[in-house]
């Protein structure tokens, strides 16, 4: 089924993408495998009308001892997405400000941008810093 999704989604964006959706926020976390950021990247969003449509990654929590247990650190796809000057749509991570911090920041970077985007600090309580 999600095959036939992305079929009717990439026929559609080369004839009209236009009418493909309407702009479309993505909610993804980097250390989820149900759907990789390549497929969301490569198979919705990369095929949807530029300056519409935006990716939020949410990071996993880097000061946790836990994060080192996994067997793929997310950090060089989510690196390889922010630095992406080709990207017709926005990217916001939301990431520890440091390995050493709880501190909250979110990085955002507009559709084709050519820098690594702004930064907006958290703290723990959802406050800005």
């Amino acid at each position: 089924m999600t095959r036939a999704v992305a079929a009717r989604i990439e026929q559609r964006a080369a004839s009209n993408p236009e009418v493909v959706l309407p702009p479309t926020l993505v909610f993804k976390s980097t250390v989820d495998a149900t759907v990789t950021t390549d497929a969301v990247i490569d198979n919705l969003l990369g095929h949807l009308q530029p300056h519409r449509h935006e990716l939020v990654l949410f990071d996993i929590n880097r000061r946790a001892a836990s994060y080192r247990l996994l067997i793929d650190d997310p950090a060089p796809m989510t690196n390889r997405v922010l630095k992406a000057t080709d990207l017709p749509f926005s990217v916001t991570l939301v990431t520890n400000g440091s390995a050493q911090t709880a501190r909250v920041e979110n990085r955002h970077i507009e559709p084709y941008a050519l820098d690594p985007g702004r930064s907006r600090n958290w703290n723990w309580r959802g406050r800005p810093a």
